[in-house]
């Protein structure tokens, strides 16, 4: 049993390094297409970074897109600003989370529950009349794990709608 869930620890382990470390390269196709421009018009928020002058990025509401540039409007106490094609690096589109956050978050308190539950820790006792000497029973390992899974995925649906994730729709052919 405990190799099983040394082993389910491990693939586990592997398959969250493969999904953070492999993110598909954004397209770098044309800069203002109509599809590229209703995915980020779809989007609250969208980050732009850009080559000097000035150098760095713009992050607001879309305003205006088309294959001269895009109009970012103003966000957080910052002013709006147009920015050129030629100048554009890169153009990223705020994503919510929720959903990956969740599901990483129930498959860790599940497990979290799981060792909780099946670690000997005497949360059962043997019937008083069997006579019998053991004590280090298991308990229920099903209610810890569910527990766990449902409040993992709960907390990381939570956390992952508010924090902000940014995916590219755009990137400068180098």
């Amino acid at each position: 049993m405990r190799r099983s869930l040394d082993l389910l620890i491990i693939v586990a382990g592997l398959a969250a390094a493969r999904h953070l470390g492999a993110q598909a390269p954004a397209p770098a196709g044309r800069f203002g297409s109509p599809a590229m421009c209703r995915r980020a018009a779809a989007s609250p928020l969208v980050l732009v970074t850009f080559n000097p002058p000035p150098p760095g990025g713009a992050i607001g509401p879309l305003l205006a897109c088309d294959s001269l540039g895009v109009t970012i409007g103003p966000y957080a106490g910052g002013d709006g600003q147009e920015i050129g094609v030629a100048g554009i690096r890169k153009l990223s589109v705020r994503t919510g989370s929720g959903l990956s956050w969740a599901v990483w978050g129930g498959l860790l308190g599940g497990l979290g529950g799981y060792v909780i539950g099946s670690s000997r820790s005497h949360l059962c006792a043997p019937p008083p009349y069997s006579g019998a000497t053991d004590t280090g029973c298991h308990g229920n390992v099903v209610a810890p794990t569910a527990l766990g899974l449902v409040t993992g995925a709960a907390l990381g649906w939570f956390f992952g709608r508010g924090i902000p994730t940014w995916k590219v729709i755009y990137r400068m052919a180098r």
